[in-house]
Formats: structure tokens, sequence, C-alpha cells
């Protein structure tokens, strides 16, 4: 019976690139369950965030969730009902099987935090960040997995479309606030275009990864807490370049013009003004090239030796962050992605 509900549900998810599609895929894969072949190329239909139907010799294959069988007008019967409830108070996504449009079977997907969601949760929330969780599971399972990750059950938005990410990150942004969204399936992409800054994780989607603007190629969280610790060091140090260039011009250009002589009675010779120009542009360069220092912070510093030796081959790279050439595998960062329009996931102040 469990052998046949898998099955059913590979046919129908497998030539799906959702996440919950490729789980199925997977654990078809290592039970040796092969999807039977479709009638045709254009038999499978999907709904988005809803499910799939598709034909096949076994007849018509439906999977989704309660919202799709009801559209099919596929009933669910009582114990249906019971097994969806015990699933989703797992935290487990429920998603029911129908074969001829009569429940077949139901199959839970547990989508497990990453083993460092939580502990980078707490860091982003003391870095001042708003975290937000927007998913297409049902409200009983977003519950369930928000407090697991200790997220304000007011900040956890269930039952999402596409549409509805994008007009809640729309939403936060009308109120003043700078919105980095975290994503990595199709149903993603248009919020991680709407969002000033998309994110995509590098085991996602491509088309998760094409809408955003930098990817996590490591897909570990952590590497988030790094990026936006990274950006406020640049930053800083973008503004101090700016004030100490500014400053050394102020007070040597007027030197050089003769603007002090009738205080001081000296004069820069020319070749003594060029080499004082140059002087300030040396300055900037080493300055700017001292963010090679650059450390993860301390809260983060529980790697492993492989990790930490990879981590420094990474920062050594002069080319780590350009997106034009092929990514070597072993870069454990972030990539600058460029984008045709320049998860948890987030809003926060600015």
């Amino acid at each position: 019976m469990k052998e046949k509900i898998l099955l059913l549900a590979v046919t129908a998810e497998q030539n799906s690139d959702h996440p919950l599609a490729k789980a199925v895929q997977q654990h078809a894969l290592n039970q040796r369950v092969q999807p039977l072949p479709l009638a045709s190329e254009n038999s499978s239909k999907s709904v988005v965030g809803s499910g799939v139907s598709c034909q096949c010799s076994a007849g018509k294959i439906s999977i989704g969730n309660r919202k799709f069988m009801k559209q099919l007008e596929i009933p669910l019967s009582t114990v249906a009902e019971s097994e969806l409830w015990n699933l989703e108070i797992q935290g487990k996504t429920a998603v029911c099987i129908a074969l001829n449009n009569i429940i077949y079977g139901i199959i839970g997907i547990a989508d497990k935090p990453k083993d460092e969601a939580e502990v980078v949760l707490k860091l982003l929330k003391g870095m001042g960040m708003d975290i937000w969780m927007f998913t297409g599971d049902n409200a009983t399972t977003a519950e369930a997995l928000a407090n697991t990750l200790e997220i304000s059950l007011d900040r956890v938005l269930s039952g999402m479309l596409p549409e509805d990410k994008v007009n809640k990150v729309k939403e936060l942004q009308s109120q003043g606030r700078t919105v980095a969204m975290i994503g990595d399936g199709i149903n993603d992409s248009p919020a991680l275009v709407q969002a000033h800054l998309g994110i995509a994780i590098g085991a996602g989607t491509q088309i998760a990864m094409e809408s955003a603007s930098m990817i996590l190629i490591r897909s570990n969280l952590k590497d988030l807490v790094v990026a936006f610790d990274l950006a406020k060091v640049v930053f800083r140090r973008i503004q101090w370049n700016f004030l100490w260039a500014m400053i050394y011009n102020v007070v040597s250009i007027p030197f050089a013009a003769g603007v002090w002589f009738p205080w001081t009675k000296m004069l820069l010779p020319p070749h003594y003004a060029g080499l004082a120009m140059a002087l300030s542009s040396i300055s900037v360069v080493i300055s700017s090239s001292m963010l090679r220092l650059y450390e993860r912070p301390r809260s983060l510093q529980e790697f492993t030796t492989e990790e930490e030796e990879e981590y420094h081959h990474f920062l050594n790279r002069s080319d780590s962050f350009s997106s034009d050439e092929e990514s070597d595998p072993r870069i454990p960062s972030i990539a600058v992605h460029k984008s045709k329009d320049s998860y948890f996931r987030k809003a926060y102040r600015r």
C-alpha cells in the first residue's frame, strides 16, 4: 500500500522543481520506486501553491493540499481529516493523493529546519532585525515550525501564494522598512525580486537563484550572518576612507596652492604635491586592503578546522565575488549574483 502511494506521488511530481516534489522524488529514488510514464507531455497540470494533476496509465492522479482537493471537488472523509491534522500538529506538510478523484492516501513531508537556523535567527534578532516567516503551508504546520524556531506567531504568515508574499513585502516596504527576502523555491521568486535584497539558497531552484541578487553558495544560514556583518564592516570602511580623503585634501590642496603662504612662508613644490596626491590614493588602497583581515563574528567561531580553512581560502581569492566565472564548489560563503532585476525570511527597519 505504501509503495503504491509513493508510486502515485512520484508519478505526479516527476517533472516538478518544488521543494516538496524534490523530497518525494528523493524518497522514491531511495526506495527504488520508478514513476509511471505520463499519458502525454502536456498531461500534467500544476496550480501554484496548491498541487499537481496528471494523467497516466493508472488513471488521473491528483496530489496537493486541502485547498486543491476542494477545488477538484474531491471529498475528504473524517479519517482523512484526522490524519491530516495529526501530521500538521507534528509540523509536517500534509499532502493528499487522489486517484480518479478518490482519496487514495496521505503523506507527510517534514520541513525540518536547518541545524543552524535557531542560532542564526537569534543572532539576526541581536542585530536588530525583525524576523518574519512566509510559507505556503497551513497555519498548524507553520505555527509548529515557528514555535521550534522561537519566531513570534504574529510574524508568521501561512497559506501564502506567490502574489501574497509579494504584497506583504510591498506592505513592509511602504512602512519605510528595508526588506531582505530569503527563499529557495519557485513560489519565492517574485518576492525575491520585489525585496530590496533577494537572497537565494544555493541548493534551491534555478529560478530562485536567477531572481535573487545574492546566493548562499554553501546553503549554510550562518553565512547570512557573515554577509550582513561583512556588509557593515565594508560600509564603515568606505565611510572612513571618504572622511580621511576629504580631510587630507582639504588641508593639502590649499597648502599646495599657496593659500597658507602668508602665514607659513612656505610653498609646496609641484613634484612634492604630485607625490602627496599619490600618497592619498595609496593610503585609501591600503585601508581597503585591510578588509582581507576580516574575521567572521565571534558568535560563529564554533566551526570545524576544515571549515575555517575553506573560509580563509575563500577570503584570499581575489575573484571570490565575481559571478562571471564558474563557482568553486568548495567556497564556503556568499556570492554576489548579477540578476536581470536587480528564508527564515525577514524584514528589518532602516
